[in-house]
């Protein structure tokens, strides 16, 4: 788990965020530089030709921003202000990885939030207002990280990044499970309470036997059949430009 805020370790637990990342990131530079013969410039260049996945965002608004009882950031800023901080946060930790030797980037957008069992538990209807409060503020947030994407070709010349679309990816599995061979969409796989979305799972709680046909795993996280899908989709010839931008995964493997 990770986030771009650095006050969620306090209350969530072994969540490493962006900065420790790094930090960790830059021991394994050390290490690789050392395995060079202690040559910077040869560890750079093979780490140039590494694709970088970073996926941040989801901690921040589920486990931060939507949690008003814990913390105090959505009584500090509205939706585009708190989008424009986590987008000012990940410029400066995107501009550290690049100075680490990373030139193949894919970042991630934030997942529609509002679908996960956990938030589904406190009502069940999908598609009403209660949904949209949710991914009203993460649209806000994945159209900027599209922007900065942009920004990000534009001011690293050498360099090459991609924006995957989670939102539009998850959103498919759970508006067309089927289409992806999954049918259970509200409800997480293994888990306690309503929507079994309340509680993580425990130890020696069995999970389903028919956990390939759910959406989601425990209260947030997706299944591996899920999982598998939204990558399918991602490396797939005529389905990327619906989930990734401004080129697919592939062509970024192959520059």
């Amino acid at each position: 788990m990770s986030s771009h805020l650095n006050n969620m370790r306090n209350l969530q637990g072994n969540i490493v965020t962006f900065s420790n990342q790094l930090k960790n990131h830059a021991d394994t530079v050390s290490r690789i530089t050392m395995m060079s013969g202690g040559n910077e410039t040869s560890a750079l260049s093979y780490l140039s030709k590494c694709l970088y996945h970073v996926m941040h965002g989801n901690n921040d608004f589920c486990g931060n921003y939507f949690r008003p009882k814990q913390y105090s950031s959505s009584c500090r800023y509205n939706a585009e202000l708190f989008a424009d901080l986590l987008i000012q946060t990940y410029t400066e930790r995107i501009e550290t990885l690049y100075q680490y030797g990373a030139r193949k980037i894919m970042l991630d957008a934030v997942v529609p939030i509002g679908c996960a069992p956990s938030l589904q538990a406190k009502n069940p209807w999908t598609h009403t207002p209660f949904t949209e409060r949710f991914h009203a503020p993460v649209r806000i947030y994945n159209d900027k990280l599209k922007s900065l994407v942009d920004d990000l070709n534009r001011d690293y010349t050498d360099s090459r990044f991609i924006c995957l679309d989670d939102f539009c990816s998850f959103w498919n599995l759970v508006d067309r499970p089927s289409s992806n061979g999954l049918a259970v969409t509200n409800m997480a796989c293994s888990g306690i309470g309503r929507n079994k979305g309340q509680v993580r799972c425990l130890p020696h709680l069995m999970p389903s036997r028919y956990r390939n046909l759910y959406v989601f795993w425990d209260p947030f996280s997706l299944t591996e059949a899920a999982s598998l899908a939204v990558v399918k989709k991602l490396f797939d010839n005529d389905s990327w430009s619906s989930f990734t931008y401004p080129m697919s995964i592939l062509q970024l493997a192959k520059l």
